[in-house]
């Protein structure tokens, strides 16, 4: 090769550097300290259960935010009356010879007594000291505090419905046992597999263990109870994850911060509005202080409001005058608790209960996705808690022949137990701001057939058959005392009277407008009604005085001759019609055609 060759030779093509897929699993300086493994759930929880326990109920205790937290899942997902019950037991009738489906009244009710019933003290628990809703309200703080919560189920004699639970803290289950047996089932955080991962049993401590009182001789006494007779409540993330972890992991720590922040911050208004302030000796101090002394050595002077102190010879002030409560705070708290808002799956509203800048508009759009949430929430309660009770309360109680009237007859009978097992569980529900425009809708959609009468009443947490025996047994008793209501539509309402107001007018103001044209309307509605029942009492009593009013004898009215042309014919015809004695036409003939 000449050097002209060398020169102008092609160079070789120098790939570019190959970089990874996703810039998340890059390694760099900026994200060196990012550590990741990729161990189980399991292993991943055994670490810190019992820590991340520990700091979510001291934080229960003593963290506003948290017990917030808490309040709101309690309000959201039970309400003030917990998971409502309605049966949908169907029977098969036949009616002018056709077969068809209707509801069973009579076991419906039965059962939804019955199970009303065993919700009390007396029944609901083995210790006979909490109600059902207590224990729904129990279970579903402890699964959000702790991650998880165990109910074992009792069938004590002395109950009539043959059937009790008991809520048993996560910590008595023994997470610390895990060991694997010959015949290829294994114990994993208390809990032991059979080899194809189906749970058998659970090793359950028969003592809390931070409990300081003892009943029993020191030493760990453990049971191991049956996977039939345990209800193991928690939200799993992830693929085989053995139990729950709190639902406040993600945020505890920025909780954790913000509340020592809020500590710092109040420390430092109090320094400030103490107004401190140091003598340093100057150039020309010819001795100490001989002020006021501590105790300890240190010279001090006190200040009074409204006094002027002489300072000592050769001494200068210089104040202390830190600038606190910062004008960030606010910003800061409100941004701080904006991500744990987002971390806890509840909005800024809701949990620093600040309502300073919303709207109707900016509440609503928040408050739908937040009640998505909730919604979830109250399914997963369901069908991880109330409906596994349910069913078994239903069987031992059918078994136990409990399922009676409470006016007598016979039980339901246990061989049609999945005939009975037709529950449909009614969580609580929530009212708008502006409740008349969703009232609206509803009438709106049962009256162009979109939805039924039903289903607005089990939307609103209601049942359609005792809302309908309320009504009845209102009307019966306003039929009782001679009253009557006014039923009829009203075509003018609020609403139509006066659209949405603007988003700068104040909430109240547009309360106060509403009020003022809702007591207008009802005035005007009460005056109408004045109205009609005078027209009616005047018409009464003009009937009463044309009934006194002796008729005259008939008269004969003459009858009337008419010549009409009917198109198409242009020959006139002739009719004669008959009048009755107060003028009325009775009747025609047509007597001639020209």
């Amino acid at each position: 090769m000449n050097i002209f060759q060398k020169f102008f030779a092609r160079k070789p093509k120098i790939e570019p550097e190959q970089k990874r897929n996703y810039n998340g699993a890059d390694f760099s300086r900026l994200n060196s300290d990012w550590l990741a493994t990729g161990s189980s759930a399991d292993n991943e929880i055994r670490g810190g259960l019992k820590a991340l326990r520990n700091r979510c109920r001291e934080m229960e205790r003593n963290n506003d935010y948290v017990r917030r937290y808490f309040k709101l899942i309690q309000n959201n997902v039970l309400g003030h009356c917990g998971i409502g019950l309605q049966m949908k037991i169907k029977e098969r009738i036949k009616k002018d010879g056709v077969w068809i489906e209707r509801y069973d009244k009579l076991a419906n009710n039965i059962i939804e007594d019955s199970f009303d019933v065993w919700g009390r003290k007396e029944f609901c628990t083995v210790g006979k000291n909490l109600t059902w809703r207590d224990v729904q309200k129990l279970v579903l703080r402890s699964t959000a505090r702790d991650g998880a919560c165990l109910i074992r189920k009792h069938y004590p004699a002395g109950n009539k419905f043959r059937f009790a639970i008991e809520p048993i803290e996560i910590d008595q289950l023994d997470v610390d046992y895990t060991t694997t047996s010959g015949d290829g089932s294994f114990v994993k955080l208390g809990i032991r597999y059979s080899n194809n991962y189906q749970v058998i049993g659970y090793y359950i401590l028969r003592d809390h263990p931070g409990e300081l009182y003892q009943p029993r001789a020191m030493g760990k006494y453990v049971e191991f109870v049956p996977s039939d007779q345990i209800i193991h409540v928690y939200d799993p993330e992830r693929i085989g994850q053995s139990t729950g972890v709190p639902w406040l992991v993600s945020s505890m720590t920025r909780l954790k911060n913000l509340a020592a922040y809020e500590d710092a911050e109040v420390v430092a208004s109090r320094v400030s509005a103490a107004k401190m302030g140091f003598l340093i000796p100057n150039a020309t101090a010819t001795g100490g202080y001989t002020g006021a002394d501590d105790g300890h050595g240190n010279k001090f002077m006190d200040v009074e409001p409204g006094s002027i102190e002489t300072l000592p010879r050769g001494y200068d002030f210089k104040s202390f005058d830190p600038s606190h409560p910062s004008t960030a705070f606010a910003m800061f708290v409100k941004a701080t608790l904006r991500g744990i808002s987002a971390g806890l799956g509840v909005s800024y509203v809701s949990l620093a209960n600040d309502l300073e800048s919303v709207n109707y508009s900016s509440i609503r759009a928040g408050l739908l996705e937040e009640r998505e949430e909730w919604k979830t929430c109250q399914e997963w309660f369901i069908e991880w808690f109330v409906r596994p009770v349910f069913e078994e309360w239903l069987a031992m109680a059918a078994m136990n022949g409990a399922l009676k009237n409470a006016e007598g007859g016979p039980a339901l009978p246990a061989a049609k137990l999945d005939k009975w097992n037709q529950p449909e569980f009614k969580p609580r529900r929530w009212d708008w701001v502006d409740p008349l425009k969703d009232l609206q809708a509803s009438v709106l959609a049962v009256e162009k057939g979109f939805k039924s009468r039903r289903e607005i009443i089990s939307e609103g947490g209601g049942d359609i058959e005792d809302t309908f025996q309320d009504i009845a047994a209102d009307d019966e008793l306003a039929e009782e005392f001679d009253l009557e209501f006014n039923e009829s539509d009203q075509q003018a309402n609020v609403q139509q009277a006066m659209p949405d107001a603007p988003d700068d007018v104040a909430a109240e103001d547009q309360a106060a407008m509403k009020s003022f044209i809702a007591q207008e309307q009802d005035a005007s509605r009460k005056f109408q009604e004045k109205m009609e029942k005078r027209n009616e009492e005047y018409t009464r009593k003009v009937l009463e005085k044309l009934s006194e009013i002796k008729p005259a004898a008939p008269v004969v009215q003459p009858p009337i001759n008419v010549n009409v042309t009917i198109p198409p014919n242009t020959a006139k015809s002739s009719f004669v019609f008959q009048r009755d004695e107060k003028g009325n036409i009775i009747g025609g003939q047509k007597e001639t055609e020209a």
